[in-house]
């Protein structure tokens, strides 16, 4: 590759790169939260907030290496231990896992949920890239990106070049290019864990500008992801709602990876429009086996296992699903807010003022235009 020099990035997310400030930003915010929700810490079995934020600290404080001509690979820690280093070369990153060839010769599989970080050769296109969308600037990340897949000739890396395009062109709000970009994706490695871009709907209270427009016939369509969006667009309406029920629990069965995995918890959102029928036991079935599940999915899977508690008036338990999916996980932009507004107001309805004004810093943080944003989109019909 061409202009190449060494950089590092955090696979085991959709956010490419954090900054020291803003990792810092966010063990702030964790900690005032766990300081108003002490009374029900550990309730849902969602993993302590504060566990999370010395894993990110963990992810951010390892300190810089010398520029190399190897690859390298920093795996967590456990307890007391600390991470082991790697030195190599990255053969390939398909699905959730990373073929790493050691210096020694030895040829490994880690899994990405043992990868605290990874530093590998990057053009300065892709460098620039990483910098505009760190500092907001989507229009300049997504030419610089695809700058970058002009001169990257390792099929792995392309992927991921790939992958950061299809976030940023969900995040801009261009669905049918990001869907486009993922299918591209998959039609290399039918296990990626790039299919987290998709724009699917996890919370039916997520405004419809921030969906992906589709149609009844969508349902009917050649490609499996234009399915699979359509029936999680069109679950919430009554009409179709059948239809959007066989479509997902046949995409269950049938994907592979993350996409499996996805389909899977869209089929847990069917549940949520029979309340009635809904029971703890169930509930709780669906948080222990999101357990399993790669983080972005298990982000997503929170507000979904949320809202069922929700329903189940578990609102101690909603709660932790809720600032899970919006302070720790790596939901889209419009999934995050939605979560965070469902926490402020649980919090609000059971008095953790302390809490709701914390998040309510958090949403103006997110949303500078839009006031506190208590208020939640309608229900679509």
């Amino acid at each position: 590759m061409r202009g190449s020099g060494l950089g590092w990035i955090r696979i085991g997310s959709t956010s490419p790169l954090v900054t020291r400030s803003e990792a810092a930003g966010f063990r702030f915010l964790r900690c005032c939260v766990m300081t108003v929700l002490a009374s029900v810490a550990g309730v849902s079995g969602w993993v302590d907030l504060a566990q999370c934020a010395a894993a990110d600290e963990e992810q951010i404080s390892v300190p810089p290496a010398e520029p190399s001509r190897h690859h390298e690979i920093y795996l967590r820690g456990s307890g007391v231990q600390r991470g082991q280093r790697l030195l190599g070369t990255i053969d390939d990153i398909p699905g959730d896992a990373v073929i790493f060839r050691t210096v020694a010769g030895n040829r490994e599989r880690l899994r990405i949920e043992e990868i605290a970080e990874l530093r590998f050769s990057r053009s300065p296109q892709w460098e620039r890239g990483l910098v505009l969308r760190e500092t907001g600037d989507l229009a300049g990340a997504l030419s610089s990106f695809r700058a970058a897949m002009g001169v990257e000739d390792r099929p792995w890396a392309l992927r991921e070049l790939r992958g950061m395009v299809a976030g940023v062109l969900r995040e801009q709000g261009q669905f049918s290019e990001c869907v486009e970009v993922v299918q591209r994706i998959l039609d290399s490695d039918p296990d990626s864990r790039h299919v987290i871009e998709l724009p699917l709907v996890w919370d039916e209270q997520v405004p419809a500008s921030r969906r992906m427009a589709v149609q009844a016939a969508d349902l009917e369509a050649s490609s499996a992801l234009r399915r699979l969006l359509a029936a999680s667009s069109l679950l919430g309406t009554a009409d179709y709602r059948g239809a959007c029920v066989v479509e997902l629990r046949q995409q269950m069965l049938g994907a592979r990876g993350t996409l499996k995995q996805l389909a899977e918890v869209q089929t847990w959102r069917c549940q949520l429009h029979e309340a009635a029928e809904l029971t703890v036991f169930q509930v709780d079935r669906w948080q222990e086996r999101s357990q399993e599940f790669a983080r972005p999915v298990r982000a997503v899977a929170a507000l979904v296992v949320a809202q069922a508690d929700l329903l189940l008036h578990r609102d101690d338990r909603a709660l932790e699903g809720l600032l899970w999916c919006g302070l720790v996980g790596s939901a889209d932009a419009a999934t995050t807010v939605t979560a965070l507004k469902r926490a402020q107001e649980v919090m609000d309805r059971t008095g953790r003022t302390a809490g709701a004004a914390v998040i309510g810093w958090e949403l103006r943080r997110l949303q500078p235009d839009t006031g506190k944003g208590r208020q939640i989109a309608p229900q679509p019909e």
